[in-house]
């Protein structure tokens, strides 16, 4: 009913004030009433989606490959380390992308120094972009696995005091969090180190 008389009194201003710039109200609320249908729909398609049946439906248990970006052996390595080795040893993999065969060597005798808290795999990076071999990785684990594994990529993060100084770091962070999100199953996990300074 609502929908009527507003359609009605809509026609009505539009043709008695066309002239006067009430044409507009023919475009607007079509307009309107088009993207809030569009909206709707799409709500009904995810929910569609998602929806599960609750007589047949069993939690799935895969196995699980953790990787752990690590830039180098400091406090944030061994804070996300942690919480890595905390939810599982098994399959636990600590993943270095060097940009040259000589800081490739220091981060494997810096990681033998320091215990070998769990396998590490250095990659080289041509183009100084971490990406590239990461996505290489995920692709030659989905291949070994046939995607019976989940990939958990566990990456460290360190929160600066001061909201600015957010602009000088974790770019990187961001940049695969987003990319990975967007074009790969796999679960990302922040863990945050903050700073004190």
């Amino acid at each position: 009913m609502g929908g009527i008389v507003t359609s009605v009194v809509a026609v009505i201003f539009a043709v008695t004030k066309f002239t006067s710039g009430a044409w507009i109200v023919l475009i607007v609320i079509p307009l309107f009433i088009f993207f809030s249908l569009t909206i709707h729909h799409h709500y009904q398609a995810v929910a569609s989606e998602l929806k599960i049946d609750l007589k047949s439906f069993r939690p799935e248990t895969n196995r699980v490959v953790t990787i752990v970006l690590v830039s180098g052996v400091h406090r944030v390595v061994q804070n996300t380390l942690s919480f890595a080795i905390s939810l599982c040893q098994a399959n636990l993999l600590a993943v270095y992308v060097g940009f040259d065969d000589d800081s490739m060597k220091k981060m494997e005798a810096k990681w033998e120094e320091w215990g070998n808290p769990c396998r590490l795999l250095t990659l080289k990076s041509k183009y100084r972009s971490v990406l590239e071999p990461l996505s290489r990785l995920i692709k030659i684990i989905e291949e070994k696995e046939q995607f019976k594994a989940q990939i958990h990529i566990v990456i460290p993060q360190f929160v600066t005091n001061k909201w600015w100084h957010n602009l000088l770091h974790n770019q990187t962070a961001l940049l695969l969090r987003l990319w990975l999100i967007r074009h790969k199953d796999v679960v990302i996990t922040t863990v945050p180190y903050h700073l004190k300074k």
